[in-house]
């Protein structure tokens, strides 16, 4: 049933996943049940060519779905068509709800990255941080949501290919740079005007060697806990800092699945079965899940 995972969200105890290659909104219960989807490709009302990104709005209980880069479609929960909004000549990528009524909207191709459109005022009220110079010169930009939601609803956005986090809330957008030290990367350095394909050669070496902690790909952060995944000495590695103990945990034996979503301390990912075992750490039987490797892709959760 499901095709190819781009994002998983958790809302009133069921399990909402974006299915790009289906270009559906698929719904299960807590258990995994199927219960409805959103799949309508058309130009009519309620319809859409493509689906980018979706959130929940909580407050109204509604499905926001990204079309078309230009076109926001609001369902209700069991995926009734609401009402459609245009956002003119502005293109994005992905978006997330904010508190006070506020989507936040990010482009990769605009003059700002992030907009604040007021669902009351039915317009944009905001503007955030100017474009982003490596993704409009080299052309590569975020495959997964950037977004990243904390436990004060406030998001994190990881900044592609650079050390920079921005947290972000209705109110503002604060901006701060991680450190790696010796194996810190100088951004600086970065060959922004060779051309895609020479950069991404560039790119591949660094990686092939291994000396420093490349792209954030992940960035949760709560009151205890700061939770960054990021690629270093060849492989996707995980750094958890416990903030009272100061005790900074590395995890490089396992990978923790990609299309990730962050809930009431726990951590919700999205894997293939016959892929389950390099995320399941040691001194659990994988048999005892009674996972079969023709399932569809399994939801695994990590507690703090």
């Amino acid at each position: 049933m499901i095709g190819k995972p781009k994002k998983l969200v958790i809302h009133q105890g069921d399990i909402f996943i974006l299915d790009s290659k289906q270009q559906a909104l698929l719904k299960f219960d807590s258990k995994g049940k199927f219960i409805t989807k959103i799949h309508r490709i058309g130009k009519g009302p309620g319809e859409y060519i493509r689906i980018s990104d979706f959130c929940i709005d909580k407050k109204h209980d509604q499905i926001i779905l990204l079309a078309n880069g230009r076109d926001l479609l609001f369902y209700s929960c069991n995926g009734d068509f609401i009402k459609h909004i245009n956002l003119g000549n502005l293109f994005c990528h992905f978006l997330t709800y904010l508190e006070d009524d506020n989507i936040l909207l990010y482009s990769e191709t605009s003059e700002y990255r992030f907009y604040h459109y007021s669902h009351k005022d039915k317009k944009i009220i905001q503007r955030n941080i100017k474009g982003n110079d490596f993704i409009q010169k080299t052309g590569m930009g975020h495959l997964y949501t950037p977004f990243f939601q904390n436990n004060d609803d406030s998001y994190s956005f990881t900044d592609i290919y650079s050390y920079k986090i921005f947290n972000i809330s209705s109110k503002e957008v604060l901006c701060k740079s991680l450190d790696f030290g010796k194996y810190s990367y100088k951004i600086e350095k970065l060959p922004l005007d060779i051309g895609k394909n020479s950069y991404k050669e560039h790119y591949l070496k660094l990686a092939s060697e291994g000396k420093y902690a490349l792209n954030i790909f992940y960035f949760f952060e709560t009151s205890d806990y700061t939770f960054v995944s990021y690629l270093f000495d060849r492989r996707t590695q995980t750094s958890i800092l416990d903030k009272k103990s100061k005790n900074n945990y590395r995890f490089d034996q396992y990978q923790f699945p990609e299309v990730i979503y962050y809930k009431d301390d726990c951590l919700h990912g999205l894997v293939e079965p016959l892929s389950i075992g390099s995320y399941i750490p040691k001194g659990f039987e994988i048999d005892t899940f009674n996972v079969n490797i023709n399932d569809n892709p399994v939801v695994i959760t990590y507690q703090f």
